[in-house]
């Protein structure tokens, strides 16, 4: 009895909740009814009394079934509901979209970009320092091979110099036989630049003895004239001046040479030609000794009015005096060096 009331509330209940003018066209018709409707609607709710129990025992299932599926329907409804409250409260509550955010995030979008080429990049770069720091390694180590191969050679190369320096030195045999060559060629008045070579080779690092070499650089090519050449062209000289040098062997030579000098008295000459011609003849006498230096020294009294004609002769002079004392000097040092 409860769930047949149950039923028509709920039946009731549908009805008031559909259109008011249904409901009221459906309240209208409910009173408009004939009597027999009216007869049969009683004796249909009779009958219906008189069914009852068996409809109830019909209908006890469906009521159950009614029953479980309302939580299940309350249930939808209310997720319903809150999913229209939750987006009511987003479109509604949230606050309004700054208009420059998607620009923003344009712009953030292509930082992104940029930042993972870069960092692309910087891994490419990682790789090959990593490469060239291996590639360094083994660069130094092969550096520091080649280092140690050139400090051996230079090593070696220190022990022979050493040893070529007292093979080679003004103390070496080398050394003294290229001094008598180079005494040689200026004692036969040849050209000296090859033995000069040698002893500027041989005299490193000794500046003393190259100073002395730089002096006979500007004739080692040509060389210097000897004592004999000197006096011959001396002679020739004093001739065409007529200031000729007096010969010792000739008779007739050495005894008018008295008779000026000692007595006086000029025959077939003047006292200026005379003295000329004592001065040659002093300087003739000295460069057959071999003595250049006091050959210059007789020269010097020459008088000043007299000198033109022996200035290229004076030259050769002096060539041939600091040949012949280089030359004796480095014959000095060898000896030196040599002896025990």
């Amino acid at each position: 009895m409860s769930n047949a009331k149950a039923r028509e509330t709920f039946e009731d209940e549908r009805v008031r909740r559909l259109d008011p003018h249904v409901a009221n066209r459906a309240a209208g018709d409910l009173g408009k009814a004939t009597p027999e409707v009216t007869e049969t609607a009683d004796h249909g709710r009779e009958q219906t009394d008189a069914d009852r129990p068996a409809a109830a025992e019909n209908t006890a299932p469906r009521v159950g079934l009614a029953g479980m599926a309302q939580p299940v329907v309350l249930g939808g409804l209310a997720g319903a509901v809150f999913a229209v409250a939750t987006v009511f409260a987003m479109t509604e509550l949230r606050p309004s979209l700054d208009p420059r955010v998607p620009g923003l995030a344009q712009q953030v979008a292509g930082f992104q970009q940029e930042v993972y080429a870069l960092e692309t990049a910087v891994r490419g770069t990682e790789v090959d320092v990593v490469r060239a720091l291996e590639a360094d390694g083994v660069l130094a180590d092969r550096v520091a091979a080649q280092t140690e191969t050139i400090g051996a050679a230079m090593a070696e190369i220190a022990e022979a110099r050493a040893l070529l320096k007292m093979e080679m030195g003004p103390g070496s045999v080398v050394f003294g036989v290229s001094a008598v060559q180079l005494a040689a060629a200026v004692a036969e008045g040849r050209p000296f630049e090859a033995e000069w070579v040698n002893l500027y080779a041989l005299t490193e690092g000794h500046d003393r003895l190259r100073g002395e070499l730089s002096r006979l650089m500007p004739f080692a090519a040509t060389g210097a004239p000897t004592a004999p050449e000197l006096r011959q062209r001396l002679q020739a000289i004093a001739a065409a001046q007529g200031t000729p040098v007096i010969n010792p062997d000739s008779y007739v030579s050495y005894g008018l040479n008295i008779l000026q000098s000692g007595l006086g008295i000029p025959i077939g000459t003047t006292a200026e030609a005379q003295v000329v011609s004592s001065i040659l003849t002093a300087a003739d006498r000295r460069l057959a000794m071999g003595d250049f230096e006091g050959t210059l020294a007789s020269m010097d009294t020459l008088p000043e009015e007299n000198i033109a004609p022996f200035r290229e002769w004076l030259v050769d002079l002096k060539r041939a005096a600091t040949a012949l004392e280089v030359s004796r000097g480095f014959q000095d040092v060898s000896n030196q060096a040599l002896k025990p």
